[in-house]
Formats: structure tokens, C-alpha cells, sequence
């Protein structure tokens, strides 16, 4: 019987992401500091504050607030996608198995 696969960018998803961080290590999933990792969800929470809460939002996670709201906002985002990337690399590729000489003669035919 054959396993069904799903299949993201050409590798199977059943392979877990590296942990990359000491959080994910201990066991964090990276929600911790933004309250979650889905980008349109964080927009949205952003977009909902007043100013002094997105100035106390960009402090909180290190960001030098500034005067203009959107720039803030896109700063803000910038540094949310660049923590996202740490809680979801993909693993190296998986490396193609040995084939025997044989099934190398047969495939390097059709390079002719």
C-alpha cells in the first residue's frame, strides 16, 4: 500500500523544520514575542493601535520608534517577518540516494 505524501516545495512534510534557536530547543514555538507567527495576523494587530501603543510595541521588540506611523508599521513588520524565518527553515535537501552503475548507464543514454 502506498503512503500519500503531501509535498511543500518539493520535499515532504512530514520533515520538521531545524530548530535554529535556543527558544525552540527549550521547547518555544516563536509566539512568545509577537503573541503569534502569522504575518496577516500581526498586521492586522498593528494597524488596530494607537500611537502610543505601536510606539511601545516597536521598544518592546527593539525598534527605534519613529514620527511617521506607516514607516513605523513597515518597520515593524520588517522585524516581525526576519523573527518568523528563524522558527520555520527547512532543512537541508535530502540528498538523492546511491544508484548502481547500471541504472548510471541506463540514465546517462538519454543525455546522447
Amino acid at each position: 500500500m502506498s503512503k500519500r505524501l503531501k509535498v511543500i516545495n518539493g520535499q515532504s512534510a512530514d520533515i520538521k523544520p531545524v530548530k535554529t534557536t535556543l527558544e525552540q530547543v527549550w521547547g518555544g514555538d516563536g509566539t512568545s514575542r509577537y503573541g503569534t507567527l502569522d504575518e496577516s495576523e500581526y498586521t492586522n494587530k498593528i494597524k488596530t493601535l494607537n500611537k502610543v501603543d505601536l510606539y511601545r510595541e516597536a521598544i518592546k521588540n527593539g525598534l527605534m520608534p519613529s514620527e511617521n506611523r506607516s514607516q513605523l508599521e513597515k518597520k515593524l513588520i520588517k522585524a516581525f517577518v526576519e523573527h518568523k524565518r528563524k522558527y520555520v527553515a527547512m532543512p537541508a535537501p535530502i540528498q538523492p540516494k546511491q544508484i548502481s552503475e547500471q541504472a548510471r548507464r541506463i540514465l546517462a543514454e538519454g543525455k546522447s
